[in-house]
């Protein structure tokens, strides 16, 4: 999961609303159905020894062979270990676990795609047609924070996308783990991919010690890539 530093102070937010009613036409929670094509992936790497370390982040099915990711995730070109939960009944589900290869990795973009030989079990995410329009539209970000094998789902609101960048800021929590998970957006009353979650915003505090460097903490703001970059590196890799 990648930092970034801010040293501006967020105030005053609002959720879009007609008149007095919070309109949530996707609804305020993803189901299952959406959720469940959000994967946990581990990236490990063995040889040689000194040099061995092993990665965990998250991911998106949006084919039902392929996965989308981000490339700071991946440390090695062998096998990644992908988990994700299916369900089997209204009440039951199982988890998978099942081999991926990485087949694309783009370091300017942190994107990267993860192709594997055993058909994924769910539903695919759709992608999103273009960005959310304007600053406090609602999106969704999904991951498995610190290595868990439990999802994070949380509801935030757009702050802006930097046209160079082109990096959306939302003020949905992300923290370490969550990296490659997908940034959702209610477009046509379905929820969509509109970005791919890169990192976090982190602040620097005073430090209560005397002569110790000042420690930063994460505000959780989430810093991800937009569906056009997402686009662009999909036709580039012709999926």
């Amino acid at each position: 999961m990648k930092l970034v530093a801010l040293f501006v102070i967020l105030l005053s937010l609002s959720f879009p609303s007609y008149g007095n009613e919070v309109t949530l036409p996707c609804g305020l929670i993803p189901s299952t159905d959406v959720t469940n094509a959000v994967v946990r992936i581990k990236s490990e790497k063995t040889e040689p020894k000194n040099e061995a370390a092993i990665s965990f982040f998250s991911g998106v099915v949006i084919h039902q062979y392929l996965i989308l990711t981000v490339a700071h995730g991946v440390i090695t070109n062998d096998d990644v270990d992908i988990t994700y939960t299916k369900n089997v009944t209204d009440k039951a589900t199982i988890v998978k676990t099942i081999k991926g290869h990485v087949s694309n990795v783009d370091r300017n973009t942190d994107l990267a795609l993860i192709n594997t030989d055993e058909k994924i079990e769910v539903a695919p995410i759709p992608l999103a047609l273009y960005s959310p329009n304007n600053v406090n539209e609602l999106v969704w970000t999904i991951g498995y924070p610190l290595s868990s094998f439990q999802q994070r789902i949380s509801l935030g609101l757009v702050l802006g996308i930097n046209l160079n960048t082109k990096r959306m800021l939302s003020t949905s929590f992300v923290t370490n783990g969550m990296s490659g998970g997908p940034v959702l957006y209610c477009q046509d009353k379905q929820y969509k991919l509109t970005g791919i979650i890169h990192g976090y915003i982190v602040t620097q505090v005073p430090s209560l010690i005397p002569n110790e460097h000042s420690p930063v903490i994460n505000i959780g703001h989430s810093v991800s890539s937009s569906i056009e970059t997402i686009i662009e590196f999909l036709k580039k890799n012709r999926q």
